[in-house]
């Protein structure tokens, strides 16, 4: 499958005129009015990157939230093969996945999109989440006795 036959196939299934995207090597397509996923093809390589701003940074207690970020896609098990990533410029989280265009046929280039898809809606909302549930980092002197210096 190529970038053009998987768009075509995506139009058809969701209504959508593509065909710009074609041209121009990538697009963002809205799902379910709230996720925003953007694909952007490799020519060279016949690659198609999926990605999603999963979450903001949180402002407080980074390397705990960075150490559970790292944790949730061990070898991709709970993300079925999506991977997280930083974005610093603008302090984001992104979620991707690298799909091989040229081994897929139609059918399972699809399942690969709905698939991640799914991920992406499953993982903004758990990160929403844990970046809620993040308390301050403690302060390590706090509750020790004041010494003199």
């Amino acid at each position: 499958m190529n970038f053009a036959q998987l768009l075509a196939a995506l139009g058809m299934e969701t209504k959508l005129d593509l065909n710009a995207a074609v041209q121009t090597g990538g697009c963002t397509i809205q799902f379910d009015r709230s996720l925003e996923v953007t694909l952007e093809f490799e020519a060279d390589s016949g690659n198609l990157q999926l990605y999603v701003t999963a979450a903001q940074a949180p402002a407080s207690n980074r390397e705990a939230f960075f150490a559970a970020l790292l944790q949730l896609h061990l070898f991709g098990m709970a993300t079925e093969g999506g991977v997280f990533g930083f974005d610093p410029q603008l302090d984001r989280v992104l979620f991707f996945k690298t799909l091989a265009l040229p081994t897929l046929d139609e059918a399972a280039a699809l399942k690969q999109v709905e698939g991640f898809v799914n991920q992406a809606e499953r993982w903004r909302a758990r990160l929403l989440d844990i970046v809620a549930r993040m308390a301050p980092a403690a302060d390590p002197l706090a509750g020790l006795p004041l010494q003199r210096v």
